[in-house]
């Protein structure tokens, strides 16, 4: 929690306040006491080379085998910024194409809304965005939006809420496409 020349960084300020039970839980870009918690839901890395090279930062892939590719496009989000390009998916009854990132759930937040903008290329499966719930590795199940629609040429928002199961202590955001020959773009991902 302390640099090396000995000053404090910034998460030390969430851990004081949450076991002083101080702190709220206000995800994305959201405000925990005075720090800011950063999950990069607008693919905007700080390191603009790893934009431009497809990296996805903060976020991870999910059952990539099943993708033709799965990056950023520094280009292609909402306002012409960065955004996570899928395309080419494939899929199974178990396992779809997705990039992820993982989330704490802290100070009694219990109820999870993760919303993304989608804009679709040729589309001819389905793209969504889920919140997968987790208690240490065990998985718990999903809550998922509906499908964005195929027949959609600009951008339009996928949206979950869900409660956590009791025994629940983290969740994941997954903005997923599947069986899809076309492109899925993602951006502008928000929690509250």
């Amino acid at each position: 929690m302390r640099r090396l020349d000995g000053s404090w960084k910034p998460a030390a300020a969430v851990v004081r306040d949450m076991f002083a039970g101080a702190g709220t839980l206000g995800y994305g870009p959201g405000e925990l006491a005075a720090s800011r918690i950063s999950y990069d839901g607008d693919f905007e890395n700080e390191d603009a080379a790893a934009s431009s090279s497809g990296l996805l930062g903060s976020w991870r892939t999910f059952d990539a085998s099943a993708a033709g590719s799965i990056g950023v496009d520094a280009g292609g989000g909402v306002d012409g910024s960065a955004s996570a390009v899928l395309d080419l998916t494939g899929g199974s009854s178990s396992a779809v194409p997705a990039v992820y990132q993982s989330f704490l759930l802290l100070s009694g937040k219990r109820t999870v809304t993760a919303s993304a903008s989608v804009r679709l290329v040729a589309p001819t499966g389905f793209s969504r965005i889920a919140i997968a719930w987790f208690d240490g590795g065990t998985y718990l199940g999903s809550t998922e939006s509906v499908n964005a629609r195929n027949t959609v040429a600009g951008w339009q928002t996928v949206a979950a809420t869900g409660t956590a199961p009791a025994t629940a202590t983290a969740f994941q955001i997954h903005l997923k496409s599947a069986y899809n020959s076309g492109e899925a773009y993602f951006d502008a991902v928000r929690l509250g």
